[in-house]
C-alpha cells in the first residue's frame, strides 16, 4: 500500500480540529478538497475514519487508533519542518570558525560583530590553529569557515577560497627601543644587530618573510618567535625589539605614536580571505556571514 503522506497529515489536521471547514480554512484549500482527501484515505485503508456530529466530525474507533499511531510521527515531522525553517531564516544555528595562528584581523572580527547584531540567535565559535590543519577540518566538515592568509594553494574540490582584503606586512618598534640603539635602522645589516620579534614558523607570514630573505641573500635570526600577532605588538610596545606583523593591525598604534614603522624591507600587497565549503554543501548561516564579510570590504 502506497499512501501519500499529505493524506495522513490532512487526516491529522481534521482529527485535531474536529471540523472539516476549519481544517480547509487553516490549510487554505476548499472544503470539498478536504472531504475528497479523507474519502480517498478511507478507500485506501478500507475503513471509516470519521463520523459526522452536529458540530463537525469525530474519529471512529479505527480512526482513533490510527490517530494515536500517527500523532507522534506527524508532530515530529512538523517540529522538524519548523526547525528547518529556523535554520533557513537564521533564527537558530551555529558557525564554527578557525583562523590561522597569526590571523587577528579586523576584516573578520568586524564582520562577525555586524553579523551578530543582525542575527543574534546564531552561535559563533572561534578558535585558532595551524592553517593546513584548519583546512583539513574544513574539508571534513568539522568547521564551517577558515580565515587565512593568501595566496594559499588548496586543490580540494569541495573547498572555495575567497579573497576579502589586501594587506601588507611591516616592521615596527617603540620609540624607546629605537632610541636605545646607537645606530639608525636603515639596512638589512642594521636589522641583524636588532632584537627581532617574528611570527613562529610555519605561519604564512613567516614563510613570506623567509622567502624574501632568501631572495635577497640575507639571514635574520629572531630573539622571539611568537604566533600571536597581538602578542608581538605587545612585546614591541614594551620595547623588546622590532616586530613583524600586518600593517593594518598596527596603523592605530602608529597614529597614536605608540609604535613607529621601521621601513627597511619592501613587502608586497597580498590578500587575506576565507575558505568555505562549496555553496551546495555550505550552511545558510555561513553563507550569510561570508556575504557580510564581502559587503564590508566593498
Amino acid at each position: 500500500m502506497n499512501i501519500n503522506l499529505e493524506l495522513y497529515r490532512l487526516f491529522y489536521d481534521v482529527a485535531i480540529t474536529g471540523n472539516i471547514s476549519k481544517t480547509a480554512e487553516k490549510l487554505f484549500i476548499s472544503q470539498p478538497a478536504v472531504t475528497q482527501s479523507i474519502q480517498k484515505l478511507e478507500e485506501q485503508l478500507g475503513g471509516k475514519l470519521f463520523y459526522r456530529v452536529p458540530k463537525g466530525v469525530m474519529l471512529t474507533e479505527e480512526g482513533q487508533r490510527l490517530f494515536e499511531y500517527l500523532k507522534n510521527s506527524i508532530e515530529t515531522l512538523n517540529n522538524a519542518e519548523n526547525k528547518f525553517g529556523q535554520f533557513i531564516n537564521l533564527e537558530e544555528g551555529k558557525i564554527r570558525i578557525k583562523t590561522g595562528s597569526m590571523i587577528g584581523n579586523s576584516f573578520l572580527y568586524d564582520a562577525i560583530i555586524e553579523f551578530s547584531k543582525k542575527y543574534p540567535n546564531i552561535q559563533i565559535e572561534i578558535s585558532s590553529g595551524l592553517t593546513s590543519r584548519c583546512m583539513d577540518e574544513l574539508s571534513a566538515g568539522e568547521v564551517d569557515l577558515v580565515a587565512l592568509n593568501l595566496p594559499y594553494e588548496d586543490n580540494r574540490e569541495n573547498i572555495e577560497i575567497i579573497e576579502c582584503k589586501k594587506v601588507k606586512e611591516c616592521f615596527f618598534a617603540s620609540k624607546e627601543y629605537l632610541e636605545s640603539l646607537d645606530f639608525e635602522v636603515k639596512t638589512y645589516d642594521d636589522l641583524k644587530k636588532c632584537s627581532l620579534i617574528l611570527p613562529k614558523p610555519p605561519s604564512n607570514t613567516r614563510e613570506i618573510f623567509d622567502r624574501l630573505c632568501k631572495e635577497k641573500g640575507i639571514k635574520l635570526t629572531p630573539r622571539f618567535e611568537i604566533s600571536s600577532s597581538n602578542a608581538r605588538i605587545y612585546f614591541a610596545k614594551k620595547s623588546l625589539g622590532i616586530a613583524l606583523g600586518l600593517k593594518n593591525l598596527v596603523n592605530d598604534y602608529f597614529k597614536k605614536g605608540e609604535l613607529i614603522e621601521v621601513d627597511v624591507m619592501e613587502f608586497k600587497n597580498r590578500g587575506m580571505g576565507v575558505a568555505k565549503l562549496k555553496d551546495n554543501i555550505c550552511s545558510m548561516p555561513t553563507l550569510k556571514l561570508v556575504e557580510t564579510i564581502k559587503s564590508m570590504q566593498e
